[in-house]
């Protein structure tokens, strides 16, 4: 039995790639200092979906990162604060998209995760 590994293809649309942050984004939940960041997401209209988030309440957190993904594809960076703040951002409906996933997630100075959101999955 052979596998074939198939990455997913970008989007002419789609952000550039930056590069991942090598911390282990899985996290456990019952540390006293992770934090259980806000996300909404919402499409706005039938070729874009908007988020927002609150600013990060975390006193160790130096910035946050909003990762998103097409069809279960490649996560890819959207947006970055630094430091942590509230935001938001609209993004362009890909051609051909059936899903987009959001997720936010915020990292201390030594690049471990300290909060993260729930995934936001948006079905267009």
């Amino acid at each position: 039995m052979s596998l074939t590994l198939i990455t997913p293809t970008a989007w002419a649309d789609d952000p550039p790639r930056e590069p991942h942050p090598t911390a282990d984004t899985s996290v456990r939940t019952d540390s006293p200092r992770f934090e259980r960041l806000h996300l909404a997401c919402t499409q706005t209209d039938r070729n874009k979906v908007h988020c927002e988030w609150r600013t990060p309440t975390g006193d160790n957190a130096v910035k946050v990162v909003l990762y998103g993904s097409v069809n279960s594809g490649g996560r890819v960076v959207l947006k970055t604060l630094r430091p942590p703040a509230a935001g938001s951002y609209t993004r362009s409906i890909p051609r051909r998209a059936r899903e987009l996933d959001f997720v936010l997630v915020t990292f201390n100075v030594a690049g471990q995760v300290v909060g993260r959101s729930p995934v936001i999955t948006i079905v267009v």
